[in-house]
Order: C-alpha cells, then structure tokens, then sequence
C-alpha cells in the first residue's frame, strides 16, 4: 500500500519524503524570513544614512559576495564548530537551527543591496524634495508618505518569496 514503494529495510517511502520536506520547508522559511528582515534593515539603513558609512557598509556586502557560498558555510561550520561559547545560540552543528542561521547569515547580502537603491531613489523622488523645501526633516519627508515604502514592502514581499524558495535548493 506505499504509493512510493519501501526501502530494503521496509519503511515507506513517501512518508520519508514528507518528512524531508517539512524539514526543508522550516529550514526555507524561517532563513528567509530572518535574511530578507536583516537585508531590509542593513540595507534601509545604509541608503538613508549615506555617505561614509553607507560606503563601509557596501564594501562589508561585497566581501561576503565575494565568496562562494557553500564554500563559506563549510569553513563557517568549522569555525563555530571549535568555538564552545556559540554552541548554545547555534545548536549542534548538524541541527536545523545551525543549518538556518547559516543561511540566513549568509543571505542578507543581495537584500541589502536591493533595499539599499530603492532607498536612494526614493531619496530623489520629487515630493522627497518638495518635503524638504517646506521644512520637513529627512526622517519626517520620507515617514509620512505611505505610498513612498509601498514600492519598498512589494519588492522586500518579492524578495522573501524568492528567498523562502531559493533556500531549501540551496540546502541540498
């Protein structure tokens, strides 16, 4: 009665594959959710602030661009795996928590990068100027008009979405 066949050992299948995909599904989401959160935040930050720390900030992505993924989580779970006082905010290094903090450690990167030019343009946008040709501050111009991060939530709602799908083949 297994839809997918038994293994030699006699353990069905399909129930094997769920329970693999539920564990990819929990390791998707919740990297997702903390990367594409951190890329927001790093990315919102280093846009609005600018100039020299906004420079340091991109340069700090383009480091953590620079290198090739897998190869950087294996060297990271070597590193955290000798360094006793992380084990208890990881996990055990085979274990999903590890595996998620991994990825979303990893995953801001592109985020912020994203994030970070929608925030430059929305800086130039015209009633940005016209705000602060009234008398409005930086932070009060760009707070009070709800359409201004309209375009910032679809894309971080689009982002999150290609990230929750992105990770579990990145997993594998």
């Amino acid at each position: 009665n297994a839809w997918l066949g038994t293994d030699d050992i006699g353990r069905d299948l399909y129930s094997r594959l769920i329970y693999g995909v539920r564990v990819s599904l929990v390791i998707g989401l919740f990297s997702a959710i903390i990367s594409v959160v951190l890329g927001c935040l790093i990315g919102a930050v280093a846009g609005f602030r600018g100039g020299r720390f906004d420079d340091v900030v991109m340069r700090v992505t383009d480091l953590f661009l620079a290198f090739p993924f897998l190869v950087t989580l294996l060297v990271m779970r070597n590193v955290i795996g000798a360094i006793d006082w992380l084990r208890p905010i990881v996990g055990e290094l085979s274990s999903v928590r590890f595996i998620i903090v991994l990825f979303a450690v990893f995953g801001w990167m592109g985020v912020a990068r994203i994030v970070r030019g929608q925030v430059l343009a929305l800086k130039e946008r015209e009633f940005i100027e016209a705000a602060r040709a009234v008398g409005a501050s930086r932070p009060s111009s760009a707070s009070r008009r709800s359409h201004s991060s309209d375009t910032a939530h679809r894309r971080a709602t689009v982002l999150l979405r290609s990230a929750f799908w992105w990770a579990p083949l990145r997993e594998q």
